[in-house]
């Protein structure tokens, strides 16, 4: 059910440590109720073994947690703000999406709305089935995330919208 991920022989120095300001701090909240020094010492060493490695591996997860945590945040399709912020576009591509803003639109329609894609072309000559927008990029992790959204179009019309990601 619960599996420890802690390697003692690597980690052991954080433990003892961890363990020793745990020890003190129980053993200090212990000796208000219990003055028996035996009991005490017996109560502190009993919730210092068993409470150490539980809290060294919520401190961890909260460090892993707070390194690889992604927030993802959403705006409604705005043309203008579509066509000045190239960098955020990803966070109105859900609206896009939810609202079937693209969907049944003709290739004139969508260069109309979104503009050039990311591949430049002449739009009387276009044949292409599929145009890739840049949606921008934002911090992942230790690294980045990229954004892409490709329109998939049939009969010269959107058929469907998905968005492809890179990440450095």
């Amino acid at each position: 059910m619960f599996e420890s991920h802690i390697d003692f022989s690597k980690d052991w120095f954080y433990l003892l440590i961890l363990g020793s300001v745990m020890f003190y701090f129980i053993y200090r909240i212990l000796g208000r109720w219990y003055k028996n020094g035996k009991i005490k010492i017996l109560l502190t060493t009993l919730s210092t073994l068993i409470l150490t490695p539980l809290i060294y591996n919520l401190i961890i997860l909260t460090i892993l947690a707070f390194f690889f945590y992604e927030y993802h945040p959403t705006r409604e399709f705005n043309k203008r703000s579509w066509n000045e912020n190239i960098n955020d576009r990803h966070e109105m591509f859900i609206d896009i999406v939810q609202s079937d803003t693209l969907i049944g639109r003709t290739k004139n329609e969508i260069f109309n709305l979104l503009g050039e894609p990311y591949n430049p072309f002449d739009l009387e000559k276009d044949t292409s089935s599929t145009w890739n927008y840049n949606l921008g990029s934002e911090g992942h992790g230790m690294g980045w995330k990229f954004h892409s959204m490709i329109i998939k179009f049939k009969n010269n019309k959107v058929e469907s919208i998905k968005k492809w990601e890179a990440i450095d």
